[in-house]
């Protein structure tokens, strides 16, 4: 039996975990609900799944990645799209165990809901022929509509303690697995197309979460936050992580 990549890297970050904590430490959870703009690690797989629905070959993920800009020429064949719509709706439930003062092992599994519309005024140039892509000079809109659960586990350091707020260091691996929904629209031709992707990735974030104590007993109560940082997708590309939200 062949076990899934997926399975396999969960086991051993699992076993590395286990026997990397503090001896007397014990697991802490918490939740949070954030937002932020929606995710782009799928397009390129889910374009390629509504270029084949189309009748054409794979590689349609460059769609929206074509670009021969240079600043000594001008041919004319730049892609031109906007992004009027882009936003993600999430909730995540974090794992930790100390492994230090300072220092915490965490693991976290996220459910998401995102949306986003891509808007080509000009068209694109869509390889339904490999040999000899085929040129849509009419607006073309695409959109996504994704589902999503994104497992990770890695290690968090704090970097500074203050009265009005915390920054804490996070890096992790981790896989998404999606579901989207794609769109595309032109006065010629309509189509949909659904695709699953999972999609392994390596992280590194830096956490600012606000405190607030309650009047009464002193505890902590819901507590905001903005985290800033960065993903590397292997085959895919990287992209930042803008999240603001509230943990409890």
């Amino acid at each position: 039996m062949i076990l899934p990549r997926s399975f396999l890297i969960y086991g051993a970050l699992a076993a590395l975990l286990s026997g990397c904590v503090a001896p007397e430490s014990t697991w802490t959870t918490r939740s949070e609900i954030f937002i932020e703009r929606d995710e782009t690690a799928f397009v390129p797989g889910a374009l390629d799944g509504a270029i084949e629905a189309l009748g054409g070959s794979s590689g349609g993920g460059s769609l929206l990645s074509q670009d021969t800009s240079d600043p000594d020429e001008d041919d004319g064949e730049d892609l031109v799209y906007t992004v009027p719509r882009s936003a993600m709706l999430g909730a995540r439930i974090h794992a930790e165990r100390a492994m230090s003062k300072r220092a915490t092992w965490t693991v976290s599994a996220t459910g998401a809901l995102g949306k986003s519309t891509y808007f080509l005024p000009d068209g694109a140039e869509i390889p339904i022929n490999p040999e000899v892509p085929t040129k849509f000079e009419e607006p073309i809109t695409v959109k996504f509509q994704t589902a999503s659960i994104d497992l990770a586990a890695g290690a968090k350091r704090r970097v500074y303690d203050g009265q009005k707020f915390d920054v804490d260091l996070t890096g992790t691996a981790g896989i998404l697995f999606t579901l989207t929904k794609t769109d595309v629209a032109s006065p010629i031709f309509i189509l949909d197309d659904w695709e699953t992707q999972e999609l392994p990735y390596v992280s590194l974030a830096v956490k600012l979460t606000a405190n607030r104590k309650g009047k009464a007993t002193g505890k902590a109560r819901s507590q905001p936050f903005l985290t800033l940082g960065a993903r590397a997708y292997p085959g895919v590309g990287a992209r930042f992580v803008t999240q603001l939200g509230m943990q409890f």
